[in-house]
């Protein structure tokens, strides 16, 4: 699977072109695209990218942790729906000096956005069922 490909279908999906298909949001950084006609799907995981750095504080002798964004990383994972099994993964890190972190960063931000849409509006059914 090309990085091409995988960018292809970022963008498809926030122009609404997989209309015909099933798309579920499982979290703010990872959405699952399913064709039941090919009984295949395409998840795309789109997490930052962070540095972990240990630093020591001298006046309590403890250890802290401070994490550095660093960029995004884009997992790929395809499959078939029954049974579910993975055929590919493959992952690539995108870090701010790419000339795509902009895409991906909007894509992200659009992963975000329509996985707190779709949560508000769970919320808001449930209000209006249980209003008397």
């Amino acid at each position: 699977m090309t990085y091409e490909f995988v960018k292809h279908v970022a963008d498809n999906l926030r122009f609404g072109s997989y209309k015909d298909r099933i798309i579920e949001f499982k979290n703010p950084a990872k959405v699952r695209i399913k064709d039941i006609n090919s009984n295949t799907y395409v998840e795309l995981i789109c997490p930052e990218w962070s540095e972990f750095k240990k630093s020591s504080n001298l006046s309590f002798n403890k250890n802290k942790y401070s994490c550095n964004k660093i960029g995004l990383s884009i997992y790929v994972n395809t499959g078939t729906i029954n049974p579910n099994e993975e055929y590919e993964a493959v992952g690539y890190n995108i870090g701010f000096e790419n000339p795509d972190y902009v895409f991906w960063e909007e894509f992200t931000t659009f992963l975000k956005a329509t996985y707190e849409d779709k949560i508000y509006k769970h919320r808001c059914l449930i209000e209006d069922t249980f209003v008397v």
